[in-house]
């Protein structure tokens, strides 16, 4: 997680792509997010029923 956040800030700022690296950079933390909170809702869903 760090080294990826450590690239994206380099690459802004060497190349200055800040639009493609946010919307890069942010779709990675929602697809970590979301394999992480998908396992937990499954699991309180199943613990319901």
């Amino acid at each position: 997680m760090d080294l990826s956040q450590g690239f994206f800030g380099a690459l802004m700022q060497y190349q200055g792509f800040e639009p493609l690296t946010y919307l890069v950079s942010s779709r990675l933390i929602y697809r970590l997010f979301w394999q992480k909170w998908q396992n937990f809702f499954t699991l309180l869903f199943w613990l319901r029923y």
